[in-house]
């Protein structure tokens, strides 16, 4: 259970409050009358009476009683008139910080309470409540202004729980919602707090005396990231809609999205031996691109519209691309540049000078490893000092790190440490799930939970994908994403950093209100989890001559069914043996890239004004708040054939059905395309060109609070790919 608000959202009289980018409400804040919209980051005026805010915790507050430690915190600016008793907090009703006369405050439980002198009217104070039930009954710490009221302890035991609500300006108990502040309310919290109780948790300095603000807002112990959110098999399907509606993206997970296509580089020992899966006995003297040339790479990639390109540093063979401390197998053991090469390092001064994202995909499964008695030999998890020292290490040994690991996850982790430490920033780190080609009964059970910390201390600004926490696999290897693709899906953590799929990952749907509701029996968490559309631009993923690139069409395929679905593309283009991409793959490229731009030359609608918004700017950091029909006028009529929209994710992924229309001759409005989810891109292809002056936007079946950033028309231009 966690809120987290500064009011920097919106209250409607139907889906109560809508957080702005960076609050977090697990849970339902509503406002018990009126419901009108609010001064945007002004916060919520209450007028006293039956005014109020109420949460609904996603997590109840227990049973019979408030059965778990809980703290809440409110910043408010209370006028100088108040009819008493007048409740700021109140927890499950029977647990409350009020005004008890206009110069007095109490606080306490029903059996036993405390009064304090009110603070000063016209200007903000903090009051805060922390309540931790014990076995015997149960402790209430009140603080004003940051500063510690004395304890209380409950002669009757733990507080009921007359309503399963956190009062805000008013009683949470059934019978005494007359109990209002007259009060600005600018900031409010409420979080479970695990373990014992420490004055940290809520603890704030006071204001100065002539400060007309207090200090910065109290911490709040264990706040769940906005990403992910806690669920129950016992939630209805409306609790678990509205959980998934309060999810936002990281901003790593906002950064990767905004990339929108990015590059896969399968390159190794395989390009050499024509195989796809290696099996870890290669000769690395077989590995000869006599003519690498990653500068043709990074410059074909960025000019085909790539922000990050992923190298596959080591495949399922274990053949590692730059000299590592911890294995032979590697560029080191080749006559290549005389055992001095290092393709790592050549590719990401090369991706960078070229103003590429630096990927690296280092293979959980190793042939090798297996083979030298590394990988899948049974070692236990124990503390493992990273980096390892080995014989002539010249790295200071201020750095080390300890994490637990098996003898395998420890090479894993030492080889993680040398890619991040030694290579720059690097800007993704990608994973897959595969156990490699051992005999049967071997296993090797990854210790993705350490691989993970480390990765987090050492590129803290790194995505972890599709086998980790921030980026998911689509599903398949084609190209395609679903017709809906939600980016708020069910899960099953296992652990805190351990993520798995409560949905299958084939499955065709993973996010609907039916998916989230079916998936409740199994899942743990309701996250923040984006697909990545990974596919080759050839039939395999590594370099074979006989093998020739897809066709422009269907380039132009995967990229409206991946970037137009609220996917990723991440698409491979393998270097051949010389070192270089194939000629018939960049001439692809160049092609592709042509029929993007003729397909979508100019925006029609951009310097146009929507009804009753700022006018269309193409900025993908400023949005609408969508709470009607967006129509929008172009200057003259315009033959139209395609249809781009874009939700700001920043507010989560709310869209669930929309349609665009065009204004007829006679006035009426006629449906040009249709939509179910939008999410950060949605591309609609319109089966004949239209022609028309207006278009609006209809979104038909939402979750929470809409906001768009793009709303755009094209006409492919004229010419040939």
């Amino acid at each position: 259970m966690v809120l987290d608000v500064g009011f920097g959202g919106s209250f409607t009289t139907r889906t109560g409050y809508t957080p702005a980018t960076g609050e977090v409400a697990a849970g339902r804040l509503t406002r018990r009358t009126g419901g009108e919209e609010h001064e945007i980051g002004a916060g919520v005026r209450l007028k006293g009476g039956e005014e109020g805010l109420t949460y609904h915790p996603a997590r109840p507050l227990g049973a019979a009683t408030v059965d778990h430690p809980i703290a809440v915190e409110a910043a408010y600016t209370p006028d100088p008139a108040q009819n008493a008793p007048a409740t700021i907090l109140s927890i499950g009703g029977g647990i409350w910080f009020r005004h008890r006369t206009a110069t007095e405050m109490e606080y306490g439980f029903a059996d036993v309470w405390a009064t304090v002198e009110a603070p000063e009217p016209g200007r903000e104070h903090t009051v805060a409540l922390a309540y931790e039930p014990t076995p015997t009954g149960a402790t209430l710490r009140a603080y004003l202004d940051g500063a510690p009221l004395p304890p209380l302890t409950s002669a009757g035991g733990r507080a009921p729980k007359l309503a399963d609500t956190i009062g805000l300006g008013n009683d949470a108990h059934p019978s005494s919602h007359g109990h209002g502040m007259k009060a600005l309310v600018s900031r409010a919290i409420a979080t479970a707090f695990t373990g014992a109780y420490a004055p940290a948790l809520l603890s704030a300095p006071a204001p100065a005396p002539n400060d007309p603000k207090p200090g910065p807002p109290l911490p709040t112990g264990d706040l769940e990231p906005s990403w992910r959110l806690p669920v129950s098999a016992a939630e209805d399907p409306a609790s678990l809609v509205a959980k998934a509606a309060m999810l936002r993206p990281s901003r790593r997970q906002y950064d990767w999205q905004r990339l929108e296509q990015t590059a896969f580089l399968h390159f190794g020992v395989n390009t050499f031996t024509g195989q796809e899966w290696g099996h870890g006995d290669e000769d690395p003297d077989l590995f000869q691109p006599t003519g690498l040339d990653t500068d043709q790479w990074a410059r074909e990639l960025k000019a085909a519209g790539f922000g990050l390109a992923i190298l596959t540093v080591k495949h399922h063979d274990g053949f590692v691309l730059y000299p590592s401390r911890y294995t032979g197998h590697t560029v080191a053991a080749s006559s290549w540049r005389d055992g001095r090469g290092d393709v790592l390092r050549a590719f990401t001064d090369s991706a960078r000078e070229h103003g590429l994202k630096v990927g690296v995909y280092i293979s959980p499964a190793d042939e090798n490893s297996y083979a030298r008695g590394v990988y899948a030999n049974g070692s236990p998890r124990s503390p493992r000092l990273i980096p390892t020292p080995v014989e002539g290490d010249t790295r200071p040994p201020a750095g080390t790190r300890t994490y637990e690991a098996t003898d395998y996850g420890a090479y894993m982790l030492n080889q993680l440490y040398e890619v991040l430490t030694e290579y720059g920033q690097v800007d993704e780190v990608w994973f897959d799930g595969s156990l490699g080609r051992i005999p049967p009964g071997k296993t090797e059970k990854y210790d993705f939970d350490s691989w993970y910390a480390l990765i987090r201390d050492l590129a803290p600004h790194a995505t972890i994908a599709v086998a980790g926490p921030d980026v998911r696999w689509v599903g398949n290897e084609g190209g395609l994403a679903r017709e809906n693709e939600w980016s708020p899906i069910p899960v099953r953590l296992t652990g805190e950093a351990l993520i798995d799929y409560a949905v299958l990952p084939g499955s065709p749907d993973t996010g609907s209100r039916t998916a989230v509701a079916e998936a409740a029996a199994t899942a743990t968490h309701l996250q923040w989890w984006p697909a990545e559309v990974d596919v080759s631009i050839r039939p395999g993923w590594f370099y074979h001559p006989g093998q020739r690139p897809k066709t422009v069409d269907q380039l132009m395929d995967i990229y409206l069914t991946s970037v137009g679905r609220n996917a990723v593309l991440l698409l491979n283009i393998p270097p051949d043996q010389e070192g270089r991409l194939p000629a018939p793959d960049v001439a692809r490229l160049r092609e592709w890239r042509a029929r993007l731009d003729r397909e979508f030359p100019f925006n029609l609608a951009t310097g146009a004004k929507p009804t009753g918004h700022p006018a269309v700017d193409g900025d993908q950091d400023t949005s609408w708040k969508v709470t009607g029909p967006l129509e929008i006028t172009l200057p003259t009529a315009h033959e139209v054939d395609k249809v781009v929209l874009a939700e700001d994710i920043r507010h989560g992924q709310q869209v669930e059905s929309a349609v665009v229309e065009v204004r007829q001759a006679d006035g009426t409005w006629h449906q040009i395309a249709a939509a179910g989810t939008i999410g950060y891109k949605r591309i609609l292809t319109l089966a004949e060109p239209v022609t028309g002056q207006e278009f609006r936007l209809r979104i038909t079946a939402h979750r929470a609070q809409p906001y768009l950033t793009h709303f755009a028309l094209y006409r492919t231009a004229p010419g040939r790919s």
